[in-house]
């Protein structure tokens, strides 16, 4: 009986990382590009990628598409992927097919300040239909966070594995919810939901993760693998963003990427003179300025599961950003 294929690759990009070389023998860990390409026919760079990746994050999928859904199920099935899939709204009962959501390592949605408690509750039937974690992301109003306590009440009913992430509208807001944070942490302890502030605290008290699912046994393996590394990004030997006509590096906004597709995508100049820059301590200057590096490293430099209960953590090409 063979190995799976990702654990085999993973001992290559640990000894790629660990000796230093810039042109790695495995191909992405995690693509993320626009819905729009991945629907037939999907483009020979992007599609040869998927046959290494072991995450997709699609970008840009709509609530009520349900053939895109169908679409994103029999890609991952197809190509052995996890999804990383964000929505801005709960879709309908049943828009999700089993075989997509078999495949969800994460499911991300986006909620309005005034989202009423309909579609927060609606959540937990979608979380039942999902593998891995739903993350409500509410956006939050100096006036609406006396509300969030309220809303994760309502995200705590039932058993299934979901967390609230919070964006302050600016500093008012960031300030009114440090000072109903007592109250954040008493309803989220009580009610076992795991909530997170951006750029800011987190309570971790919903339901764990299961270590042995495929998802997490590679997130752990990846994290282990950059978690001694401080001094490297992980995305340049991780991460592939494609955009409408090009390619990124990272999903850092100005991070170093081309309009274009290069030859050999993966391996091309971009990306390995990118990943000799950090191996010789001396990273692009646009890389020095990164607000995402800290919170990348933060977020590897967690814990992804304990022995003990309520320890929570996100899929890995989902790093909390």
């Amino acid at each position: 009986m063979s190995a799976p294929r990702p654990l085999l690759e993973l001992m290559d990009l640990q000894a790629d990382v660990a000796q230093g070389r810039a042109t790695l023998r495995v191909g992405p860990v995690r693509i993320e590009a626009p819905a729009a390409l991945l629907t037939t026919p999907i483009s020979a760079p992007l599609d040869a990628l998927l046959d290494r990746a072991w995450f997709l994050a699609p970008r840009g999928v709509e609530v009520g598409d349900s053939r895109m859904f169908e679409v994103l199920g029999a890609l991952a099935e197809d190509k052995e992927l996890y999804l990383d899939l964000e929505l801005s709204g709960v879709p309908e009962p049943g828009v999700i097919p089993a075989v997509l959501g078999a495949r969800v390592a994460r499911l991300r949605v986006r909620l309005a300040e005034d989202a009423s408690d309909v579609p927060v509750a609606a959540s937990v039937e979608l979380a039942r239909c999902v593998s891995g974690r739903v993350v409500l992301e509410f956006t939050v109003s100096a006036e609406g966070a006396a509300r969030v306590p309220a809303l994760i009440a309502v995200v705590g009913r039932g058993d299934v594995p979901r967390d609230v992430h919070l964006v302050p509208m600016g500093s008012q807001a960031q300030q009114a919810l440090s000072q109903s944070w007592d109250e954040v942490v008493e309803v989220a302890t009580t009610h076992g939901v795991t909530v997170s502030v951006r750029g800011g605290r987190r309570v971790s008290a919903g339901p764990p993760l299961d270590p042995l699912a495929g998802a997490n046994i590679l997130d752990a393996s990846v994290r282990a693998t950059f978690r001694s590394r401080v001094s490297l990004c992980p995305f340049p030997f991780m991460t592939t963003v494609f955009t409408d006509t090009g390619v990124a590096v990272c999903p850092a906004p100005g991070g170093p990427g081309s309009p274009h597709i290069p030859d050999g995508v993966w391996n091309a100049a971009l990306f390995t003179d990118v990943r000799e820059a950090f191996f010789a301590g001396d990273p692009p200057d646009v890389c020095r300025q990164c607000t995402l590096f800290p919170r990348v490293r933060r977020s590897l430099s967690e814990t992804p599961w304990g022995t003990g209960p309520g320890s929570t953590d996100l899929p890995v090409g989902t790093m909390e950003v």
